[in-house]
């Protein structure tokens, strides 16, 4: 699956994310969008933690 996200990252977002980064960072979806976001320049919105 990461495999999979990490292909559709690059050929439509023009990003890349290394593969062990998704290992670091915990793996949740609020973790990618945070990556992607920082990837394309975006800013998330912040939102309380848990």
């Amino acid at each position: 699956m990461a495999a999979e996200l990490i292909a559709v990252l690059r050929n439509t977002y023009g990003i890349e994310i290394p593969p062990m980064e998704f290992v670091r960072k915990g793996g949740t979806i609020s973790d990618i969008a945070d990556m992607v976001h920082l990837r394309l320049g975006a800013v998330p919105a912040s939102r309380p933690r848990k």
